[in-house]
């Protein structure tokens, strides 16, 4: 009977796999809450894009649109950049939504941020030089996930800043040459 009692049943396993699941699960969000704290939303009225992520974005967007912004309208470029990408998921499929809207979220969420991109720290106190940095590590990266991180916010960040009216004075580019239906040039 000793050796019995020694054998751990199906029961026990499930139950011990259960409590260390939640250990994890909290602890990560533990974790999150004390690195990333409760970021502030750059858009109240976002439709796609939480807090934290819209902080993330606006971070990134620094540092990949850096130089190609005026100077003294760069908050106000960066922020109607991450708006500009806020609507621009509204108008895509909805399984498509569900999963840029859930790779933002990782990426925002500490512990998976960490292990994908190794950024442990949270976005807001973010400085472009860091962020740079950061970005060139992706790109370099010999690991195809994180190359793909990194085009995938590169993308992001220029098609979202190149889709903005404002943007086009900026690159001479003149606008569309048809307004609207059945309209000629």
């Amino acid at each position: 009977m000793h050796a019995q009692a020694l054998q751990p049943s199906r029961r026990s396993f499930l139950k011990l796999g259960a409590i260390g699941l939640a250990a994890v699960v909290g602890g990560g969000y533990i974790a999150a809450r004390i690195t990333d704290g409760s970021a502030a939303p750059l858009l109240p009225q976002a439709a796609n894009l939480s807090a934290e992520v819209q902080q993330m974005l606006y971070r990134v967007f620094d540092g990949v649109l850096h130089g190609m912004l005026p100077q003294g309208r760069e908050q106000e470029l960066l922020t109607k950049t991450v708006g500009a990408l806020d609507y621009g998921i509204s108008g895509l499929p909805p399984h498509i939504q569900k999963e840029l809207t859930g790779l933002l979220s990782l990426l925002a969420f500490a512990p998976v941020r960490f292990a994908l991109i190794g950024r442990w720290s949270g976005w807001q106190n973010a400085t472009r030089e860091d962020v740079t940095a950061q970005m060139n590590d992706l790109k370099g990266s010999d690991k195809d996930l994180q190359r793909l991180i990194y085009i995938t916010l590169h993308d992001l960040a220029t098609s979202s800043f190149y889709g903005l009216e404002e943007s086009w004075e900026l690159v001479g580019y003149p606008g569309p040459l048809v307004t609207g239906p059945g309209e000629e040039v």
